[in-house]
């Protein structure tokens, strides 16, 4: 499948070792069964682009207008936000899209998420309610090691998602 994605940056090599320990001490609780294949996989991900007005404060009394546009990476699969604060290039590739987008979000559940998310963002900073002009969504794909521990095409197939790109989504 052609799609949009950020650069390759780590070999599985590099993820072999932490897929092999089952991402650390929780891992190894939840999942019994032994590494069976470690496959590189493509999550689709939303660069949504929202348009922001906001009466901030700084004092009580001392209130001015701020507006601007932020963008918000919002993931398809699970749903985490984070603001884009890098620059990324996309390049074409052809790849496996992670279960052929069965359990992914649409492009309004994710623009209410990243709503949300910038929302709780600009409170923290201007003490109000922003209000968001029109939202713009653009999809991109991001590549994960997909490290399963069971048949990939069983019932129940365990996995864990190591970041492939080198970006993280830090809180």
């Amino acid at each position: 499948m052609n799609m949009m994605a950020t650069p390759l940056t780590l070999d599985r090599r590099d993820i072999l070792r932490a897929a092999r320990s089952k991402g650390g001490l929780l891992g190894r609780l939840f999942v019994r069964a032994p590494l069976t294949e470690i496959r590189l996989e493509y999550v689709r991900f939303f660069l949504v682009r929202l348009p922001y007005s906001v009466e901030a404060r700084k004092f009580p009394f001392r209130k001015h207008d701020t507006d601007g546009a932020m963008f918000v990476a919002v993931n398809a699969l699970y749903g985490k936000c984070a603001m884009k604060d890098t620059e990324f290039t996309l390049a074409p590739v052809d790849g496996i899209h992670f279960q052929g987008g069965m359990f992914e979000m649409n492009e309004a559940e994710a623009g209410e998420r990243a709503k949300n998310f910038a929302r709780r963002v600009v409170m923290r900073l201007c003490r109000n309610l922003p209000h968001f002009g029109d939202v713009r969504c653009e999809s991109f794909f991001r590549p994960y090691w997909i490290a399963y521990y069971r048949d990939p095409q069983g019932t129940r197939p365990r996995y864990l998602p190591f970041e492939a790109d080198g970006l993280t989504f830090k809180r």
